[in-house]
């Protein structure tokens, strides 16, 4: 107890709360190793353990739909054949018993977490910054043209690559920023200004991503959250007409991006000048069946451990040998939690983004318009098969369900 009074006094004394240190720990971590990251919800969890105390069922009941969701995928491991890939799985999805105990255990202050989420919007520019200005650096070295710039070896995989994140995953982050940013969005016209900047420069980047389905969803709930913030405002022609320009200005960066127009152009059909011909459309579709038959028990699924050997089996049988040989998982999160968990674990997983809703002034709630996106995202990308995406995505839903908690705690909205 003297270490850890001696701990905190040192970390006020930098003008940190020992709570907002470790949030800030968790987000700065979180885009880099897996490792570093779990090391800094470790030493969340051995605060928590000195702070541990019996709470009442009421204290948890939040967090009782991600509680049944770990107990699901811990049960399924009495019938996984994999035993060793299960409890590997396992260890990922242990994040749904862990956090819950972080957020019952810690009190964590709004301000701190408001804090943490600043942060972590600065966080992720500088590495969006990092990651374009790399790029550029990299074809001025090579005596390349800058031309090349939003060619495809130069966006998607490469780009993520500079800064070790996934596409799919680093989208995740920067539109959670954008929605963050919009949130922010008021009558201060100098502060508006600069969240402006940082909206569409983060916009930019995830265009540049060319991850195709996030781009669609982050429109999708950036304009509806836009929108509804502009009607607070500003009479319904007047925001209609600023909309409208908002529009232009996406509209003009989408077309900007050559990968990325590619990229959407292939799900119909593309036939570059080299004479390949790309139509990635029936593909998926194809892909998704064969994850869909990997399935040998409807209710409770193949088993934690089995669902991507099952998926590979799968697309043997199917004739997706490219998928076998690749190992894809079923990038779709709905499919990949019914193949491993069965309708038991889908039903739960929809059940968390549902439970999650703030119905009170929904159009006003910034993760609510965060659960609309995942909803959406889940569709094309199997996020919990990466600690990146099965730590934040859990994170964020902890986020929501403290947040309402304590807004119905203290009747302040």
């Amino acid at each position: 107890m003297r270490i850890q009074n001696n701990i905190r006094g040192f970390v006020n004394s930098l003008g940190f709360s020992t709570e907002l240190l470790l949030l800030l720990l968790f987000f700065v971590t979180l885009p880099l190793k897996n490792s570093y990251n779990s090391i800094s919800i470790l030493l969340a969890l051995v605060l928590a353990f000195t702070k541990f105390k019996i709470s009442p069922l009421q204290t948890w009941k939040p967090y009782l739909i991600l509680l049944a969701y770990f107990v699901v995928s811990s049960l399924s491991l009495c019938y996984t054949v994999d035993l060793n890939s299960g409890i590997t799985a396992l260890l990922g999805h242990s994040i749904f018993l862990l956090l819950p105990l972080l957020f019952t255990s810690i009190k964590f202050e709004t301000s701190n977490l408001k804090s943490a989420q600043n942060y972590f919007i600065i966080w992720i520019c500088l590495l969006a910054f990092y990651s374009e200005f790399t790029t550029i650096l990299n074809l001025i070295q090579s005596d390349q043209s800058l031309f090349l710039w939003f060619r495809k070896d130069f966006s998607y995989i490469q780009l993520g690559a500079i800064i070790g994140v996934h596409p799919p995953y680093m989208s995740l982050f920067t539109s959670y920023c954008i929605l963050l940013l919009i949130d922010k969005i008021s009558l201060n016209k100098k502060r508006n200004i600069l969240y402006t900047l940082l909206i569409v420069f983060l916009l930019f980047y995830t265009i540049h991503l060319s991850s195709r389905l996030p781009i669609v969803a982050l429109l999708f709930v950036s304009t509806l959250f836009i929108f509804r913030k502009l009607t607070l405002h500003n009479s319904l022609s007047n925001s209609f007409f600023k909309l409208f320009i908002l529009v232009g200005i996406v509209f003009t960066l989408f077309l900007s991006v050559r990968a990325t127009r590619y990229r959407f152009a292939e799900i119909f059909g593309m036939k570059y000048g080299s004479g390949l011909y790309i139509q990635s459309g029936p593909d998926k579709l194809d892909q998704w069946t064969a994850a869909l038959d990997a399935n040998t028990n409807i209710f409770f699924g193949t088993g934690l451990g089995d669902v991507n050997e099952s998926i590979v089996e799968s697309n043997k049988r199917h004739g997706l040998m490219k998928n076998a040989d690749r190992k894809y998982n079923a990038h779709n999160q709905y499919i990949q939690t019914y193949v491993g968990l069965g309708m038991l674990g889908l039903f739960l997983l929809i059940g968390m983004l549902l439970y999650s809703w703030d119905s009170k002034k929904p159009f006003l709630k910034l993760h609510n318009y965060f659960l609309i996106y995942l909803s959406i995202v889940f569709l094309s990308e199997s996020y919990f098969q990466r600690h990146q995406g099965i730590v934040f995505i859990a994170f964020v839903l902890c986020v929501i369900q403290y947040q309402k908690n304590e807004r119905l705690s203290t009747g302040v909205e």
